[in-house]
């Protein structure tokens, strides 16, 4: 391997691209004047390889190295391999291996090798693996003239530096050395450890074990008391829960009892009151009034009979015909123009004939144009375009309402909290009326905040509602709400106090009953509040008068204005317009689509209009032609007949005004007989009306007659029931007082649980007492805590409860006899500190184990490369004595040198020239400078490297010498390259190329002489 190329770009004095081509791989020689930047060809040599010093590069820094004129530098070595066997590890697929390193203004560097960006490191891996690296590149890649002059001045131990430097061992001398020191301070260290671990750490965790052992003692009888306590308030809790659940059991028990005598009590109260029922409503003379008014209405009804009054008419207007003479107005006023116009012009028999016949062929032709023309229009029909475009007009929208409508529907929906959907039905203030306005203020402060909850179909549709909708609302299910009860004799009682049941006041949808009860029933109207107050407090019901104040049978008196809004924005008033506008939807899409047949019956109803004009002309044609033809054939007097036309449009206009009078008259009978129409269609409703209401009202006196008859026997009946009905009242009492009595023990236990076992309480969510409807009502009215039955219930058996008793009572002395133990104090960090610090002092202990079993081994590995080294320092030592005296025989024959080991480490070097020299000082400057290059050459001969450079050693030396290095170069190197900078001719003429710079225009420039 060797230098192929070198490349310098912006390197020192180099400014512009350099490039030192076809480097020979044996002696390559470098010649130029001084000050022509010779030496920066090496410089760039060495910042390429990464093995830059400052002493080396002549710099203080590397950003010293870019050229004045340049903000960056490179330097490339494009290397020569195709020598295979001597190709660095990794490298001997590549020809050539290209090395550059550039470097910017700030002082950035980057390497490659084959233009791939490397490390430093990778650089210098390839460096070591040619030999060549930066702890021997002082001596053995780099020679310059300051290499000699040390040499010469080298010690006896400085000789034995550089035998060991050319063997490799020096620096592992030196890292030894480094190592054995680090060795014995680490060792002083470990015995100072060692006694501080024996004398002061050790006795002090004895202590600490000792005093851990009474803690953990301590600890152990701590949790057996701990663990008595927990099993203790288990077990207490195990047996409150039992009682618990025994009591939930009988509270069942009592109230399915309960319950059932609550229904049997239920059942026969309503028997007695069906049997007593005898209602004010269904009084026999209030229905024998209501019958009479009826009958008397329904007479009424018969004589207003309006029949009579139609036929007359009818025959009025059949008698409204007059014979017409078929007089046609225009047909005449046609005919007298013509006439008139034949009077003046003299016209008449044997007058101008053919004045005559030229106007009679002319009116001919015109009318068979407007026969053509008529006939065009033949199949027109103005009364069946009529029709159609008054139907097609029916569709058409006025779109400016049409935005209104939907404008307003949109407003609508803002103002309502729901969707507008099958099962949900609005609000409770828009589904009644009020029969009364007085009652409104009385309504609406009962009604509160409930006005605006909406009525739903299901619990379904409600939860659906309420996760979909934005804000907060309130529903009513109608499958699932419940109304307030107040028995009938209480209702009754109050009405005749004067008070109105607040659902009587309202009219509403019946299907939306139950929603209307939950909110309005139980309340009660009364126009005076002292009436209102007594019968509150008298009936435990809620009364309030018609200024809205409130009594509560609690004690409360609500009172105060009731602001209310005056618009209820109804959801039916929303439904109709909605179909109102999905109907214009329909219509506007059907006018669009017939917008087309729209235009052309107008186009149609105009050729009608057309069609009237071209008639009306056809008949002036037809007059003025008949007319002509008699004046022709002289059967016409002129005079005497337009006296006659002008006789016959006398009568056409008079026939005209009869006919017009008698249109009149037949239009307003014809108003009449749709009024009296009218009239007759409502007499015959209200006479349909009266006749049910009249069969309902008689049927309804069938029935008193029946419940009269019926009456005494009922009576009997409920004397025969009223013992059982007492039986259950008081039975019924004791049953409630007893469920009172155990619910609030079992409530009182459970707040016990939660108070001393917390989280010891578990519910069953699942658990349901009634599943009929009329069961859970009457248990409702219990109003105890449901929560209870919630409560998931263990008994345990008698055994089981036997046992757990006696087990308390051993727990008990265990906790008798933990209480007589003396307690013992102390820190448990302490123990946290021992437990931790064992671990820590085992560890210590094991690690001083390892470090001198690694001692040991470090030392034994030592003494094994010591030996090694010995051994290669020996090799070297003969080969430098070989190769010295070989050298130096080039400059002066039968010449020798030596160099003898004195002592253990000390050498001496001693030259022949003539006669064995005792020391070199009895030598002339330029033979020792000839020793010295003669020890540098057999120093590189020991490891040879691919390259190496010498910067002007030759300079010492006179001129008869320097073709000897030439020669020893050629002989002795034969595997390695040289670059030489040199000055003297002797030098470089034994080089195989001799490159020359030179400096032009103040640039550094490269030429090759050879």
């Amino acid at each position: 391997m060797y230098i192929k190329d070198i490349i310098l770009d912006g390197f020192k004095i180099y400014e512009n691209k350099t490039v030192i081509r076809n480097l020979t791989k044996s002696y390559n020689a470098i010649t130029g004047l001084n000050g022509s930047g010779k030496s920066n060809i090496i410089d760039g040599i060495i910042f390429a390889l990464g093995l830059e010093s400052r002493k080396l590069l002549r710099a203080n820094s590397l950003k010293e190295l870019i050229n004045v004129h340049r903000s960056d530098c490179k330097v490339t070595l494009i290397l020569s391999n195709t020598d295979k066997s001597k190709s660095p590890v990794g490298y001997k697929d590549f020809n050539e291996i290209v090395i550059s390193r550039s470097i910017d203004s700030l002082g950035k560097t980057k390497f490659y090798i084959n233009n791939h960006v490397c490390s430093a490191t990778t650089i210098n891996k390839l460096c070591a693996s040619m030999n060549i690296n930066a702890e021997k590149g002082e001596f053995f890649f780099i020679i310059m003239q300051g290499h000699i002059t040390k040499v010469l001045n080298m010690k006896s131990k400085e000789i034995g530096n550089l035998i060991e430097e050319t063997a490799g061992t020096r620096s592992y001398v030196k890292e030894k050395e480094k190592a054995l020191l680090v060795l014995e301070k680490k060792e002083s260290k470990l015995i100072e450890v060692r006694d501080i671990l024996q004398k002061r750490i050790s006795p002090f965790y004895s202590r600490l074990r000792e005093e851990r052992e009474a803690y953990l003692e301590q600890k152990n009888l701590d949790q057996l008391k701990k663990d008595a306590i927990n099993e203790q308030q288990e077990i207490k809790k195990d047996l409150l829960v039992n009682e618990v659940s025994k009591n939930i059991n009988i509270l069942k028990n009592l109230i399915e009892t309960f319950v059932t005598e609550k229904k049997q009590l239920m059942h026969l109260e309503s028997k007695i009151a069906e049997l007593q029922e005898f209602d004010s409503e269904d009084n026999a003379i209030v229905i024998k009034e209501l019958l009479d008014e009826e009958k008397f209405k329904l007479d009424e009804i018969k004589k207003n009979n309006f029949l009579n009054k139609i036929n007359k008419l009818k025959e009025q207007l059949n008698k409204l015909k007059i014979p017409k003479k078929n007089l046609n107005l225009q047909e005449l006023k046609a005919k007298e123009a013509f006439l008139q116009k034949s009077f003046k012009n003299e016209v008449g028999i044997g007058g101008k004939d053919f004045e005559i016949l030229e106007e009679l062929e002319n009116l001919k032709i015109l009318k068979t144009k407007l026969e053509y023309k008529c006939q065009s229009y033949k199949n027109l029909n103005l009364q069946d375009i009529d029709n159609k475009l008054n139907n097609i007009e029916k569709l058409r929208v006025n779109l400016e309402e049409f935005n209104n409508k939907k404008t307003r529907l949109n407003y609508l929906k803002t103002k309502i909290n729901y969707p507008i959907k099958t099962g949900i039905y609005g609000t409770i203030d828009e589904n009644f009326t009020i029969f009364d306005e007085k009652y409104k203020e009385a309504i609406y402060t009962v009604m509160g905040a409930k006005s605006k909850h909406i009525i739903v179909e299901d619990e379904n549709i409600g939860s659906e509602l309420l996760n979909c909708s934005d804000r907060r609302i309130s529903v009513i299910p109608l499958n699932k709400i419940r109304s307030k009860i107040v028995s009938k004799n209480v209702i009754d009682s109050i009405k005749e106090a004067d008070g109105l049941h607040m659902i009587d006041l309202l009219k509403f949808d019946v299907k939306l009953k139950k929603a209307m009860e939950h909110v309005f029933n139980g309340f009660f109207v009364f126009e005076n509040k002292d009436i209102a107050k007594k019968i509150c407090y008298k009936y435990k019901v809620m009364c309030i008068t018609l200024d809205g104040s409130v009594y509560d049978p609690k004690g409360t008196l609500t009172g105060g204005k009731v602001i209310y809004k005056n618009e209820i924005i109804s959801r039916l008033e929303i439904l109709s317009l909605l179909n109102e506008i999905k109907k214009e939807e329909q219509n506007i899409q059907t006018f669009d689509k017939l917008k087309e047949e729209y235009e052309q019956l107008k186009v149609n109803k105009n050729k009608c209009a057309e069609k009237e004009k071209i008639l009306e002309d056809l008949n002036h044609v037809s007059v003025k032609i008949k007319t002509i033809t008699d004046l022709k054939n002289n059967t016409v007097d002129v005079r005497k007949d337009l006296s006659e036309v002008r006789k016959n449009i006398i009568d056409a206009i008079q026939e005209e005004n009869i006919e017009k009078e008698i249109e009149d008259k037949k239009n307003k009978i014809l108003i009449e007989i749709s009024n009296l129409e009218k009239k007759q269609k409502e007499n015959e409703d209200l006479h349909e009306d009266s006749v049910n209401k009249i069969l309902k009202l008689q049927d309804k006196l069938g029935e008193l007659e029946i419940k009269t008859s019926n009456k005494r026997l009922s009576e009997r009946q409920v004397e025969g029931l009223e013992p059982k009905q007492k039986y259950l009242i008081r039975s019924t009492s004791k049953v409630k007082n007893r469920i009172f009595k155990i619910s609030s023990e079992i409530e009182d236990m459970l707040t016990t649980l939660v108070e001393q076992h917390n989280n010891a309480v578990s519910n069953n969510s699942s658990v349901q007492l009634f599943t009929d409807e009329e069961d859970y009502r009457i248990f409702k009215s219990l109003e105890i805590n449901e929560d209870v039955f919630k409560f998931l219930q263990c008994e345990i058996s008698d055994e089981e409860h036997k046992k757990k008793l006696d087990r308390l009572s051993e727990l008990n002395a265990i906790l008798e006899k933990c209480a007589a133990k003396r307690t013992v104090r102390m820190d448990p960090s302490n123990f946290d500190l021992l437990e931790k610090n064992e671990l820590l002092i085992q560890s210590l202990k094991d690690k001083i184990k390892q470090l001198e079993s690694d001692k040991h081994a470090i030392l034994s590995s030592i003494s094994s490369f010591d030996l090694l080294g010995v051994k290669e320092n020996e090799k070297a030592f003969r080969h430098l004595n070989e190769k010295i005296g070989i050298f130096l025989r080039y400059f002066f024959q039968d010449s020798n040198v030596k160099i003898d080991k004195v002592g253990a480490i000390d050498y001496e070097l001693k030259v022949k020239i003539g006669n064995w020299k005792e020391s070199l000082a009895e030598l002339s400057g330029g033979q020792r400078s000839l020793v010295a290059l003669c020890i540098i050459f057999s120093i590189l001969t020991y490891r040879p490297a691919p390259f190496y450079i010498f910067d002007e050693i030759d300079s010492a030396l006179d001129l008869s010498y320097t073709q000897n290095i030439g020669e020893i170069i050629k002989k002795e190197f034969c595997s390695s390259q040289f670059i030489i900078i040199s000055l003297k001719n002797g030098m470089y003429e034994n080089a195989d190329n001799v490159y020359k710079v030179f400096l032009k225009d103040g640039k550094s420039n490269i030429c090759q002489i050879k």
